[in-house]
Formats: C-alpha cells, sequence, structure tokens
C-alpha cells in the first residue's frame, strides 16, 4: 500500500467517524481496521475491487459504504463497511447493499445502466 491510498483511508475513517458522531454513534472505525479491510478486499490484486461494479478502486476513487446506512439504523462499525468506488456510493446514498445491488442488475438485466449513470444525477452535499 502506497503512502497516498494511506493518506486517502484516513480521510475516509475521519469522514465515517464525523458522520456517525453526527448521527448520535459513539463507535469509531481505526485506520487499523481499515487498512486491514483494504488488504481483505484487495486480496493478491494491487488494488481492491468495487463490491458494485467491479472496476479497481485508485486514489480518490476510494470511499467507504456503509453497507446498511445510518439512515436505516446501521452502525459505524467495521463489519458494517466496504469499499466501493465512489461513483457507486454517491449513486447509493441511502439505499442498503441488497437493494442497490437488486437495482443495479434490474437495469443492466435492461440495457438501462449506462443510460442511468449518465443521466441520474445524485444530490450532492446537505440543504
Amino acid at each position: 500500500m502506497t503512502s497516498a491510498t494511506l493518506r486517502i483511508l484516513k480521510k475516509r475513517v475521519y469522514s465515517a467517524n464525523s458522520s456517525a458522531i453526527r448521527n448520535g454513534q459513539r463507535k469509531k472505525v481505526t485506520i487499523e481496521q481499515l487498512v486491514e479491510q483494504y488488504e481483505k478486499q484487495c486480496g493478491s490484486a494491487k488494488y481492491p475491487l468495487c463490491v458494485y461494479c467491479g472496476r479497481e478502486i485508485r486514489g480518490k476513487m476510494l470511499s467507504l459504504d456503509h453497507v446498511v446506512p445510518f439512515a436505516a439504523g446501521g452502525q459505524n462499525e467495521i463489519s458494517n463497511i466496504q469499499l466501493v468506488c465512489s461513483r457507486d456510493n454517491r449513486y447509493k446514498r441511502s439505499m442498503s447493499s441488497e437493494l442497490y445491488a437488486k437495482l443495479l442488475a434490474t437495469l443492466k438485466a435492461a440495457g438501462l445502466l449506462t443510460d442511468f449513470f449518465s443521466t441520474y444525477q445524485p444530490r450532492r452535499g446537505r440543504r
């Protein structure tokens, strides 16, 4: 793992823990837990693969996804976190991982997956 990747992971841990605190949770994910998760998800490859689209996650494209989102009662713990590309994490929003995977499978089967990503723009930031 490069030092640049480690810096990105540290930023993602800080962000996840800050979000958890805003949502009234006290559990924190540590950088050590996340590094272990990163290495496990990489396997023998140089970069981890996004669990949704299967693309290599490089650099700033690395994002942390809560499998069960805070909005659905998910906790900020390593067992509830997976590494995904930032595009999929942005589109997933507060859906469960299972629901988002079903949505992608349905769109792919209908031949609409590329249209979905090119036309749908999820809301960014807080309003």
